[in-house]
């Protein structure tokens, strides 16, 4: 297909999806099974070739592939497509002790280190993803997610942030770093959806930090990937920096999904323009904890903001989703990576 005509799809039966979900009710409940078309699949696209586009499928419930909305997909899309099992999507807070026992992003680090883990409260921990400045903000400003920073828009702006999060010891005011600024709010009610899940958080005055070393990595972040169709994006390798699985590494496999991100006793909220990370590996891209982590290509420029992971089942491989880095700073005016 062309792509504006797998746009074009895929925004019409997105439409679809979203108008099937009943109004008198709430996002199914974590660990549930779905009770909706649009709660068991994520569509995206693919490139084929430079000029030839492929409707990306994410079935996040096989179930889906029994129903009417699926044999419509095919329909639509003459069969254009690209599926693929990945099972449901979860925000990736908390978590377990590191992965890579050569180099723990849980302790506590002065100079505050890209992939560190850092929480806004016991139930908030997850990863530093990088380093933002503004022109009339004296202080950097550190970027990860909302659910990170802001637990889900709970926080208000001065809310205490710490490094390490609290469910690494971090404690307060000891290990207080920096409060929150800013986050793009994020709503549960259906049909809506939410453009990126983002929050940023100011460093106290004299706060020591590093905002370019990639630790285990071999290189140093170098800037932001520009691009001007996120198709572009596409294929290409990925490495990233968290705080429970250290360094993974893996290929961007879809772009410009929507889907559900289960978050817990929250409920489940829709998120748009996200890409999809497969891990390269055996072990998973991102793990629980790495919520807020920035994935960056392999001569250090940054591409995603991870915001959501699979679990891991036997012969599945690990998918990851982020919302594209240039996206998201477009949600907070005037500021710009810090290097």
């Amino acid at each position: 297909m062309r792509i504006d005509s797998v746009r074009d799809l895929k925004q019409r039966l997105n439409s679809e999806l979203l108008s099937g979900l009943s109004r008198d009710r709430p996002v199914r409940a974590p660990h549930r099974p779905s009770v909706s078309p649009a709660e068991q699949v994520a569509l995206g696209i693919l490139p084929r070739s430079p000029n030839d586009f492929l409707l990306a499928v994410r079935l996040l419930d096989r179930a889906f592939i029994d129903s009417p909305q699926f044999e419509r997909i095919l329909r639509l899309s003459s069969n254009e497509v690209d599926i693929e099992y990945t099972g449901p999507f979860f925000a990736q807070l908390g978590g377990g002790t590191s992965t890579t026992p050569s180099f723990s992003f849980q302790d506590r680090s002065r100079p505050l280190l890209i992939g560190s883990s850092i929480g806004s409260s016991l139930a908030c921990t997850g990863t530093l993803g990088c380093f933002l400045r503004h022109p009339d903000i004296p202080s950097p400003l550190l970027l990860s997610n909302n659910h990170v920073l802001a637990n889900f828009g709970a926080h208000l702006q001065g809310h205490p942030i710490l490094q390490p999060g609290s469910r690494d010891n971090g404690i307060h005011p000891t290990d207080v770093v920096a409060t929150l600024h800013d986050s793009i709010p994020i709503s549960f009610t259906i049909g809506a959806t939410n453009p990126v899940d983002a929050a940023v958080a100011q460093l106290l005055p004299g706060t020591p930090h590093d905002s370019s070393s990639l630790q285990t990595a071999g290189c140093s972040l170098q800037g932001l990937l520009h691009w001007n169709d996120s198709e572009e994006l596409s294929g290409i390798p990925v490495m990233k920096l968290g705080r429970t699985s250290a360094l993974t590494r893996g290929v961007v496999s879809a772009v410009s999904l929507s889907t559900f991100i289960s978050a817990g006793s929250h409920g489940s909220y829709y998120l748009n323009n996200l890409i999809q990370i497969r891990s390269d590996s055996g072990e998973p891209f991102t793990r629980p904890g790495d919520s807020g982590s920035v994935s960056f290509s392999h001569d250090g420029f940054a591409v995603s903001l991870h915001v959501a992971g699979t679990s891991p089942e036997p012969g599945i491989p690990s998918h990851s989703l982020g919302n594209p880095l240039q996206t998201v700073l477009k949600h907070f005016p005037q500021t710009a990576l810090l290097v």
